[in-house]
């Protein structure tokens, strides 16, 4: 099979079991048309073994549980009953903590009770236990009326392999969800490490996604149970959550793993929705910001670890680049049109003379692409090395050397930005996110407030730059159909001469980032967090 073989081995040091209570994994979208020849991989050598699962969720009517990243399961497997408790972690759904039992049904009843105390004492069951409490009840038994919200009826073919030292189950599920009169399908490829090692369950990974064109998902069943439960056909976009540094981010290294795993809990779930053929303006953009932290984090945090996988940058970078193309066709024609028919024209017709449209979802779904983001949560979610020196201190000396770089560019660049061409003019505002993002990643470091206050400074710069940078896109858009259309030479002349107001303005502010006050200046905003060596 390809180098990889059925699990007969005897386990060795090599074979480091997974942490306990805790499941490492990706899961892989599979379209219809490779099922047959999943299933004849998944067959090879030995047939695998094919399983029927029920599973019940259960939640408070409000989904607490959910909100709090939290899924309570009952399912039956092989005649027996089995109450599962899973916590998504700095990882979203790739690492969750994950404690399960099993129990067995009542006498005269067709499956068991639910019970939150079987769980006592894990790190899931605390966290389920302060979310519930919030309700005004406790966790023991069904007190707080936990109800079952959504169910899912699977056809599991699974089987375990040995690869590259390591135990890892592949698992096909195909069947349905159900909620109510309601139901989606089911076609994913589980991969789940069971014993060993995360780079081979992330090789493994990369070597599926490229031969049967998969693609990642970031929603658990439990989640697409939760929307299909409350109504809502497709996730809304996410956003992007602050950087947290806990117990386990001893060094720079670790650092900078926490950062590119802050970047891709932004980034996949925008990705999954574009994939699966979302065109929702939220979903592209965010994913475009959150492909632009990622690209911050590999440039400008490369040096605090050696394993930093700069490689992706560039299919990162090619798909950043087209959502960008897309970006400009869809949304900033949108925002120019009503000032350009203020100003007197009769429409922007020649907008959609341009350019071919963009194939978002087979642009995510490009097999370079899905495999950067793997190799990005490889190192993610791998063991940090340590380094002596790479304390706060040195952590907070580096930051500091590159914040005030980019700081001085952003306002050498803002002092003659009238006089920049306009490719000049598109690299300062690349430069001020880059200094944005920055900051934001280097924010658990320093002080909050001096961090914001930093950050707040630099907001009428982005604002106005964005501007700028739209009425410079309309008119490149224009300009090559002016010869022929006389709304795209109005266009273009109306354009060219609003943009000297637009960088007159941006100028302006440009000016007022200069004098901001700079937290990485002042030792007193800075902090030395629990998860950094630096007391």
């Amino acid at each position: 099979m390809d180098g990889l073989e059925d699990h007969t081995m005897n386990l060795t040091p090599e074979h480091t079991p997974a942490p306990d209570g805790s499941e490492l994994e990706f899961k892989l979208a599979v379209p219809a048309s490779r099922v047959s020849a999943i299933m004849t991989e998944l067959n090879e050598d030995h047939p695998a073994k094919s399983t029927v699962l029920q599973a019940h969720y259960f939640d408070t009517p409000d989904d607490r549980l959910a909100a709090a990243g939290l899924s309570l399961r009952l399912r039956q497997h092989g005649g027996r009953w089995f109450q599962t408790l899973k916590m998504k972690g700095k990882h979203g759904n790739l690492h969750r903590a994950e404690h399960e039992v099993a129990v067995d049904a009542p006498p005269g009843s067709k499956m068991p009770l639910i019970d939150l105390r079987r769980h006592h004492g894990t790190t899931a069951g605390r966290a389920a236990s302060e979310a519930l409490a919030q309700a005004g009840g406790h966790a023991g038994g069904n007190a707080l009326g936990l109800v079952a919200r959504y169910g899912t009826r699977v056809v599991r073919t699974s089987r375990q392999i040995s690869f590259r030292k390591s135990l890892i189950e592949l698992a096909l599920d195909q069947g349905h969800i159900v909620a109510g009169d309601q139901r989606i399908p089911v076609c994913e490829l589980e991969m789940e490490l069971k014993q060993g090692h995360p780079s081979a369950l992330a090789a493994l990974a990369r070597r599926w996604l490229k031969r049967h064109g998969l693609w990642l998902l970031a929603e658990a069943k439990a989640d697409r149970g939760r929307r299909l439960a409350q109504g809502q056909s497709a996730p809304s976009a996410t956003k992007a959550q602050p950087v947290k540094l806990d117990a386990e981010a001893t060094t720079a290294d670790a650092m900078a793993r926490t950062v590119v795993a802050n970047c891709l809990s932004h980034i996949l779930p925008n990705a999954a929705a574009v994939a699966e053929g979302s065109v929702d303006a939220d979903h592209v953009h965010q994913l475009r910001v959150g492909l632009r932290r990622l690209r911050t984090a590999l440039q400008e945090l490369a040096e605090l670890s050696s394993d930093m996988p700069t490689r992706v940058e560039r299919p990162i970078a090619q798909v950043f680049r087209a959502l960008g193309t897309h970006r400009d066709q869809a949304q900033v024609i949108d925002a120019i049109t009503p000032r350009l028919i203020e100003a007197g024209a009769r429409g922007t017709a020649w907008a959609g003379r341009t350019d071919e449209p963009v194939d978002l979802a087979g642009l995510v779904r490009q097999p370079a692409f899905q495999i950067a983001l793997v190799r990005a949560a490889e190192f993610a979610f791998s063991e940090e090395k340590r380094r002596p020196t790479s304390d706060a201190t040195s952590v907070r000396k580096y930051l500091r050397s590159r914040l005030r770089r980019l700081h001085a560019n952003v306002v050498g660049n803002g002092r003659q930005f009238k006089q920049l061409d306009t490719e000049h003019q598109h690299q300062v505002r690349k430069q001020l996110k880059r200094l944005r993002y920055l900051c934001e990643f280097a924010s658990p470091l320093f002080d909050k407030a001096s961090v914001d206050g930093y950050l707040d400074s630099l907001k009428p710069a982005q604002e106005a730059l964005g501007d700028h940078n739209d009425y410079s896109v309309a008119e490149a858009m224009a300009r090559p159909c002016a010869k022929k259309d006389k709304d795209a030479r109005f266009a273009v002349h109306w354009l060219n001469e609003a943009q000297r107001d637009t960088a007159r303005k941006a100028h302006r502010t440009l000016k007022k980032v200069e004098h901001a006050p700079r937290f990485w200046k002042n030792r007193l905003t800075e902090l030395a967090p629990t998860g950094l060596n630096g007391r």
